[in-house]
């Protein structure tokens, strides 16, 4: 049994942050979803290069990049932001 970490967000500025310190070997796999690929500082570290996360295709492709196992344990975090082109989630035209 695998344990899988999961950062939405992870190239904004909240997820580069906190990156050092997820990145702890707590985990046996890292799968960093974000804008743009960082530059992995282990084989256990995977970039999936979601782009514009208002792209519910884009947000799909990229989970699906994610391998695990029945028996795998998942851990969610997300760090992103509530605004985006100075606007709030909520005002946002999708």
């Amino acid at each position: 049994m695998k344990r899988i970490l999961i950062l939405v967000g992870s190239t904004g500025n909240l997820g580069k942050s906190i990156l050092p310190e997820l990145v702890n070997g707590k985990y046996d796999k890292y799968y960093l979803l974000g804008r743009n690929n960082q530059d992995p500082s282990n084989e256990n570290i995977i970039n999936v290069n979601i782009g514009d996360l208002t792209n519910e295709d884009k947000v799909k492709e990229g989970f699906s990049k994610i391998k695990y196992s029945e028996n795998d344990t998942l851990f969610l975090l997300s760090t992103v932001g509530g605004y985006f082109g100075n606007k709030v989630v909520d005002e946002i035209d999708y």
